[in-house]
């Protein structure tokens, strides 16, 4: 049985933040479309109508909540069980043995770099 690789801690801490943030907004939205029910059973009808609208809007607020929370956990879920054997490592490259390579010093120790020399003459001094 191959193991799943664990993700990387910031995915993980990543997750919990904003589900919890999600669940507490659900909490909260789920709270104020019940006081804003309870309230509209004793009110007279211009207070009612504007409380029915207000509840409604607590409803859509917290579905598109409750939408947020399961898209993150799907995905969440979907990235720790996706195969990892598609990517490839990336290569290791030395850049330093790679610019001595490309540095050349002729018979003197002058660098054949010239455009290098002319940038650095145009410079002012103390650059």
């Amino acid at each position: 049985m191959e193991e799943i690789e664990k993700p990387k801690p910031n995915a993980a801490v990543r997750f919990v933040v904003l589900s919890v943030a999600l669940i507490v907004m659900i909490v909260v939205l789920g709270v104020l479309l019940l006081v804003s029910l309870a309230a509209a059973e004793d009110a007279d009808t211009h207070t009612r109508s504007y409380l029915a609208r207000m509840a409604w809007l607590f409803l859509i607020m917290l579905l598109l909540t409750v939408l947020c929370l399961f898209w993150l956990s799907i995905r969440y879920v979907i990235s720790r069980t996706r195969t990892r054997a598609d990517r490839q490592e990336t290569p290791y490259v030395n850049a330093w043995a790679m610019a001595g390579q490309r540095f050349k010093l002729d018979e003197q120790g002058d660098s054949e770099d010239k455009e290098d020399e002319q940038d650095d003459s145009q410079q002012p001094p103390g650059q």
